[in-house]
């Protein structure tokens, strides 16, 4: 999409910013300078960001003067001068003598970025052709600047410090001020509803706007804090919600309670038009589950309410009949235009299934007829999703959330918003508020589980699925997600295999025709060792339903895990000509297409992947371990990609972790000693999957080749202390990775032994072949597997 502006903006009119004023004559001891940029000279890139933080408010500064003011352009000038000068300063540090010399360079390069920044828009730039031209500043360049999250953050403050001087009003002030400006009613009437004449209910809505005026120019300037008086703070949402949601006008009086009904978690098997077969996880009002529809069908005081009108729609919706659902619904929405929640269901519908556009024109029609605010900011919410502006949805599901505080709807939609995203600490934030406000919100406790095991919180995970499958047995995504967490733990056998087996069943009969089931099966023999049974199970979905990517896809995993590389890369072709634009789907193809060594395919499914997911994290880490792992010319453009994950995701253990693996990979050992610690801040206590061992052995290997042994040796013990003590939580994975670390300490007996339970427990590839070397070389001989 071409770039607008051919020429740096004027500055912004009106006041001059005072951060920026105060920063402009900020100034660093410039004694500080020497031993950082000593340290950068040799190598250690902490020193970096130690210098960076010195000098980004003033940088920020000059990108705010050279990008005319405009908060989101200077956001992203500042981001591409942050990871150009991580890459150039340390050659060029041994050449700057003090600190006013380093910020004068720092300052030349943002100048530089700047004016590169506005040559680009002038060119007007067309879109990125080949891999070579994938960068992430490039990718940002042409996504267009969008509000980044500080702005947005500080935007959200002074809407919610507006509504609280608003709620503080004299009541004689703030009544005609909501009827007008947020009921949108004319002054006659507001005139007729409070007993005045318009000219009086004209000069109280100037006091109101005097009063407001007055308030956000201190707000503004920083020479008033917002502060909450007594009593407030508990009621402080539910008093903004009711105030501006119509429901009362009054701040005196107590918020009156709301009841919402409750949401469970459905499985959705359809068949497109194009003949494409695809499963959906679908939220649906309990009520309208197939189940208590037809006991409700059955039941001979049936309601002729909202579900008697919604039924058929929704055993359509359930049932995978989506074109039919579609139809019946726009019928009832023809008879009944203001019925919402029709609208949002066959928007819901259209957006799964790829048409944008006309679930934008329903989200639209809705907003006309809403009259509550919250309801109004839930549909802009969804018209954004549409549109796949996920941030800006994010932003107006927030405010629906503060406007009705008791409606898990909103958090439900945020929270689900942030995860397609890859915002998995956001989304977290999101299912938490849920599940304080109702400690059995299914959807909060399903859909927490991803957020959770990323942050290694694995025991919470767990815990949640387990609570939503005792509320709802037929909850086919908390089984589904169960199942795999078991199956990873290889929990196949003895007592925790039948209870495998036990899930298992509950998810046949909970979404029998969803090809997950079939996956999860052949999955359980893979892991019990039985290979060729699991890749027949897949064979056979596959022959029976050749429109099936999922199919295709789990095949193709199930061959790269068992070392079949080269007919993995056939497979997962198929897969992606079937459904390109499925993340499962092109992530797995990248890592196929590495371990097959197939470079002009994955640098074909590399441009595809970071062209339509340049704001998913795990798309840069993706590629970046890919190329390492196939080329090694193309280390460098690894390491570039992957770092721009932990600039997307700055506070996600994963995000470092597999940064600080593509670093080692490339032996860029020091830098992947500072993203693995990095990311092992926010992991928990409890954390101790093979995920956490990788990333605790990663960093005793680099810090070994750094020279660092006794560092190294802290690392590799704590791989060992932190394998799980339990011999049922102890996986084929947890055992490989123990034996590398009780390797690196020099334990060779007890190195052989994890080695050897790793390959009984049918570890898969590629870490099996690993344990093979390992074995063989231990031992001297090959080993019997």
């Amino acid at each position: 999409m071409p770039l607008s502006q051919s020429s740096p903006p004027p500055p912004v009119g009106g006041r001059r910013n005072v951060l920026t004023d105060i920063e402009d004559k900020t100034e660093v001891d410039d004694d500080d300078a020497h031993p950082l940029l000593s340290e950068l000279v040799n190598g250690d890139l902490a020193a970096f960001w130690k210098l960076w933080e010195q000098h980004r408010k003033y940088l920020y500064g000059v990108c705010l003067r050279q990008m005319g003011g405009i908060h989101a352009d200077a956001e992203d000038a500042l981001s591409r001068a942050m990871m150009t000068a991580w890459r150039r300063l340390p050659n060029h540090a041994g050449k700057i003598h003090d600190q006013r010399s380093l910020r004068g360079w720092l300052a030349r390069l943002t100048h530089n970025l700047c004016v590169d920044i506005h040559r680009e828009r002038k060119r007007n730039g067309g879109p990125l052709r080949s891999l070579d031209e994938f960068t992430p500043e490039n990718v940002e360049a042409a996504g267009g600047s969008a509000e980044s999250p500080e702005d947005s953050l500080l935007r959200r403050e002074m809407e919610l410090y507006l509504r609280l001087m608003i709620a503080r009003l004299a009541p004689n002030l703030r009544t005609p001020f909501v009827l007008r400006f947020f009921h949108d009613i004319p002054y006659g009437e507001i005139a007729a509803q409070l007993n005045l004449s318009s000219e009086n209910v004209r000069k109280r809505i100037q006091q109101a706007r005097a009063v407001l005026q007055d308030n956000l120019r201190q707000y503004r300037a920083g020479l008033t804090v917002p502060t909450l008086r007594f009593g407030e703070f508990e009621c402080l949402e539910e008093l903004l919600a009711g105030l501006f949601a119509g429901d009362e006008l009054c701040v005196d009086e107590a918020p009156r309670a709301r009841t919402s009904r409750p949401r469970t978690v459905r499985t959705a098997c359809v068949v497109l038009p194009s003949g494409v077969e695809r499963s959906f996880d679908i939220l649906l009002d309990k009520s309208w589950a197939a189940d208590e529809v037809g006991a409700l069908a059955r039941s001979r005081d049936y309601p002729e309410g909202r579900e008697h009108q919604l039924s058929p729609a929704s055993l359509l919706h359930e049932s995978g009949r989506w074109e039919e659902a579609v139809g019946e619904l726009r019928r009832l929405i023809a008879r009944q235009p203001d019925l919402t929640e029709a609208q949002l269901r066959l928007g819901d519908i259209l957006c799964q299934l790829g048409r944008g556009e006309e679930a934008w024109a329903v989200y639209e029609q809705a907003l006309r007829a809403a009259k509550k605010e919250s309801m109004r900011r839930h549909l802009r919410g969804l018209m954004e999703v549409s549109r796949g502006r996920h941030e800006r949805a994010a932003v107006e599901f927030r405010r629906a959330a503060l406007l009705e505080p008791r409606a898990p709807l909103h958090l439900h939609s945020l929270g689900l918003t942030h995860l397609r995203a890859g915002s998995h600490v956001e989304a977290l934030k999101a299912f938490d508020e849920a599940l304080k406000r109702d400690p059995d919100d299914i959807v909060a406790l399903t859909f927490s589980h991803d957020p959770l095991m990323a942050s290694g919180c694995s025991r919470e995970a767990v815990r949640r699925l387990r609570r939503a499958i005792k509320l709802d047995a037929k909850n086919a995504a908390a089984l589904t997600r169960l199942v795999k967490h078991r199956l990873t733990l290889g929990a196949v056998a003895g007592v925790e295999g039948q209870e495998t087996r036990r899930l298992l069943h509950m998810v046949e009969r909970a979404a029998p025709d969803a090809p997950q089931v079939r996956e999860l099966l052949a999955t359980y023999h893979v892991r019990r060792g039985e290979w060729e049974e699991g890749v027949r199970r897949l064979l056979t979905l596959v022959a029976e339903r050749p429109m099936c990517p999922a199919g295709w896809r789990s095949l193709a995993h199930t061959l790269l895990q068992t070392g079949e590389y080269d007919e993995a890369a056939d497979v997962a072709r198929r897969a992606h000509a079937l459904h390109p634009d499925d993340l499962d789907i092109q992530e797995a193809a990248c890592e196929v297409f590495a371990r097959a060594r197939r470079p002009d395919a994955l640098r074909h499914i590399l441009a595809v992947l970071l062209t339509r997911r340049p704001g998913r994290w795990s798309v840069w880490t993706t590629a970046g371990l890919a190329l390492v792992s196939s080329h090694g010319d193309d280390a460098e453009r690894a390491c570039s990609l992957s770092s721009h994950a932990t600039t997307l995701r700055p506070q996600l253990a994963d995000a470092w972790f597999e940064h600080g693996k593509v670093l080692a990979a490339a032996g860029r050992h020091r830098e992947a000693v500072n993203a693995l610690t990095e990311g092992w801040k926010f992991l928990t206590d409890e954390a101790c999957d093979p995920r956490t061992l990788s990333a605790a052995v990663c960093l005793g290997e680099s810090c070994a080749a750094c020279g660092d042994e006794e560092r190294a040796r802290a690392w590799f013990e704590t791989a060992v202390r932190r394998s799980p003590a339990q011999a049922t939580l102890r996986s084929a994975a947890t055992h490989f990775w123990q034996g590398r670390a009780l390797e690196a300490l020099g334990d060779k007996a007890n190195a052989v032994q994890c080695y050897s339970e790793a390959l009984a427990a049918h570890v898969l590839y590629p870490e099996r072949q690993e344990a093979l070397k390992r074995l063989e070389r231990l031992t001297d001989r090959a080993p019997r597997v």
